[in-house]
């Protein structure tokens, strides 16, 4: 009877492991091609956005504005202000309440224009906004030159969002064929064989081809 030799079964297998290669090389390698050219196109469209938006405060961060400072009215509050050269000090109760809170403001603008202060009742630093404390100073005026916009941190300041928005920088995808090999290889999973014995049997064990996603 004829039996193929290891050595035909060894090319056929490598030959096989190939053809699967190539073929299914692409799709993975496509796919992050594609990924790349979407975040260049993403980061495009937020950079012309950045650019020709006017508001002092991002799109988000007027809306988070609008909605701290909604159903808040400093005359259910007791405010208290002391100033100094570096910051201004408010000692703000509630009028339902006998809790005594202290926010601060600095006096001098940072970078990107912003009088965002804190406040003892953790508020400002847990939720990176100005809590009702400090909204009920804003809107007593009790502080010259402190507003609605320059009390939001910077962060949502559209002068901070241009920032990570240059707006000369263009990114363009170019993939080179040794990256497309790289790629490749750290994404298949090679083809393994070997023997284990199953029952006193010697048998071959082969492992999955595939992509590691």
């Amino acid at each position: 009877m004829y039996q193929r030799s290891s050595s035909s079964t060894g090319e056929a297998m490598n030959a096989a492991n190939k053809a699967v290669r190539d073929r299914t090389a692409v799709d993975p390698v496509n796919a992050m091609i594609l990924l790349l050219k979407l975040e260049s196109k993403r980061f495009s469209m937020n950079r012309e956005k950045a650019w020709s938006w006017k508001e002092v405060l991002t799109p988000h961060g007027k809306t988070l504005m609008e909605k701290v400072f909604r159903n808040v009215n400093p005359r259910d509050y007791s405010i208290t202000v002391e100033g100094s050269s570096t910051s201004n000090k408010c000692y703000v109760t509630k009028n339902v309440s006998q809790y005594n809170y202290v926010c601060w403001f600095p006096v001098e603008y940072d970078d990107d224009g912003s009088l965002f202060g804190g406040c003892s009742c953790g508020v400002p630093n847990t939720d990176g906004l100005p809590c009702h404390h400090m909204v009920a100073v804003v809107k007593s005026y009790k502080i010259e030159g402190l507003n609605e916009t320059n009390v939001m941190p910077i962060w949502w300041h559209t002068s901070h969002w241009r920032k990570n928005m240059y707006a000369t920088l263009t990114w363009r995808v170019f993939v080179m064929p040794p990256l497309l090999k790289l790629i490749s290889h750290l994404l298949f999973v090679h083809h393994m064989q070997g023997h284990v014995k199953v029952d006193g049997q010697e048998r071959r064990r082969e492992s999955k081809v595939g992509w590691k996603l």
